[in-house]
């Protein structure tokens, strides 16, 4: 196996983590293609905050992370930021903003990375994401009509020599 340069990252749904949570026979085999790969495992500031109501789950999850290769990716502002300044070029900061496996260097570093998953903060920001959620449906009928559909036009089969 590879070194890691967490500067190639998996990002994945928060449905995902929490069924690697729960299906843990399933991390031998996810993290050699991580490492295969040199891949690392993507964790957002949202995801965090979605995870923050997984509270059973909070323990298993922090073993995934200190377990896999795997990082905190850097907050959307600050991503948004990065590509404003890169254009037109492309954007080439890394998305890295912290390692969770440096969290195995520190004396309670996995008691660290629960307590972020049940943090103040953290739950503050959930119940923003499930307030902004329940206006998303209304927000989107509002603006629908600026999107008409496209005409339609039948597709015709070649002729047949």
């Amino acid at each position: 196996m590879g070194d890691i340069t967490f500067s190639r990252f998996v990002y994945l749904d928060t449905c995902i983590y929490s069924h690697l949570a729960k299906n843990t026979q399933l991390w031998n085999d996810l993290r050699a293609f991580l490492f295969a790969n040199d891949l690392c495992l993507a964790v957002s500031s949202g995801n965090l905050a979605e995870l923050a109501d997984a509270k059973g789950l909070h323990g298993i999850l922090a073993d995934l992370l200190l377990l896999m290769p795997s990082a905190m990716i850097k907050p959307w502002d600050v991503i948004l930021q990065e590509e404003v300044v890169a254009h037109s070029e492309q954007r080439t900061a890394s998305l890295l903003f912290h390692p969770f496996n440096q969290l195995l260097l520190e004396k309670d570093g996995r008691r660290t990375l629960v307590g972020l998953f049940r943090g103040k903060d953290l739950a503050k920001a959930r119940r923003g994401q499930l307030r902004d959620a329940r206006r998303m449906l209304s927000l989107h009928r509002k603006l629908k009509p600026n999107f008409p559909p496209l005409e339609v036009r039948p597709v015709h089969a070649p002729a047949s020599g």
